[in-house]
């Protein structure tokens, strides 16, 4: 009966273990006090010094939400689709669950209506 939930919990376990094992090495292997190369607080374009300063564009901060709204809708419709693919006959306990989703589905891309994150009201400035 829990044999499913023995080896996710084993899984969850080899997870929290490289979590803490890699912030105890990166505990040991950071470098302590100042910094003693200046060259490691330079910015890194592909080993080579950066050529030109003043040819950095700006990416307006919507265009991040944008991105992160995008791919939380993404990855719902894969669970949406890898729910219908996963589940050969129609219960009513399915159906509910899938009521369920959508509606927190649609509770979510109304707030995101609501708060105006998709609209693209880019101005540029000529300068």
């Amino acid at each position: 009966m829990l044999g499913g939930y023995i080896s996710l919990m084993l899984f969850l376990g080899a997870i929290l273990l490289f979590i803490v094992v890699s912030l105890v090495v990166n505990f040991f292997l950071e470098p302590k006090g100042k910094q003693l190369v200046p060259a490691l607080s330079e910015p890194f374009e592909c080993g080579t010094p950066q050529l030109q300063q003043q040819n950095t564009t700006q990416i307006p901060i919507s265009y991040y939400k944008v991105a992160i709204i995008f791919v939380l809708f993404d990855l719902e419709t894969i669970f949406l689709f890898l729910w219908a693919m996963g589940s050969p006959g129609m219960s009513n306990m399915k159906f509910f669950t899938f009521i369920l989703f959508m509606l927190i589905f649609t509770i979510i891309f109304i707030y995101v209506i609501n708060q105006k994150i998709l609209d693209f009201n880019i101005r540029t400035e000529n300068k």
